[in-house]
């Protein structure tokens, strides 16, 4: 799913998801099941007839997760998925994510933190095509050499590897 998700303004939730089926080469006798399975599992199977256009923020970029699921790919990949949503649609969206997570691998690039906190059981810190930590959200806060009261824990261990590795916050 990439950070800005495209949308065809006319498509409801449904045709929106089943054309992304179509695309994916669903099975047209499997391509309606799979839609309504993708809906539910990012909690929209409720909203399915509306426009997509005229729906809340936070549930299109749920209409662009059911989308990367609906062909129940083994790795799903995120792409900055809640930039510009506000604190209530992070939290649906990061419910979501969980919620496909349970039977297949979710790979979040982000910068947000709290996204991080949320919902990852592992965290990898790449820098330049290298990867400079790999371990849990609770093992990186323990990377925190210090801590500035505008951060946080997890922030804090950030900076702390990038310093270990010789490089700055910047």
């Amino acid at each position: 799913m990439p950070q800005k998700w495209r949308f065809f303004s006319s498509f409801t939730v449904f045709e929106s998801v089943e054309y992304v089926a179509w695309l994916k080469n669903v099975p047209a006798s499997h391509r309606y099941a799979a839609t309504v399975e993708a809906l539910r599992a990012v909690n929209l199977e409720q909203h399915m007839h509306q426009r997509v256009a005229a729906i809340s923020g936070g549930m299109k970029q749920r209409v662009g997760l059911a989308e990367a699921m609906v062909n129940k790919p083994s790795l799903v990949l995120l792409d900055e998925p809640t930039v510009g949503l506000d604190p209530a649609q992070r939290a649906d969206f990061r419910s979501a994510i969980r919620a496909v997570a349970d039977d297949r691998t979710v790979v979040l690039s982000t910068h947000l933190t709290d996204d991080v906190a949320s919902v990852a059981q592992r965290v990898i810190v790449v820098v330049g095509g290298t990867i400079i930590f790999d371990g849990s959200p609770d093992s990186l806060r323990g990377q925190a050499v210090s801590r500035d009261p505008e951060t946080s824990d997890l922030e804090a261990g950030y900076f702390s590897v990038l310093a270990a590795n010789g490089l700055d916050r910047g």
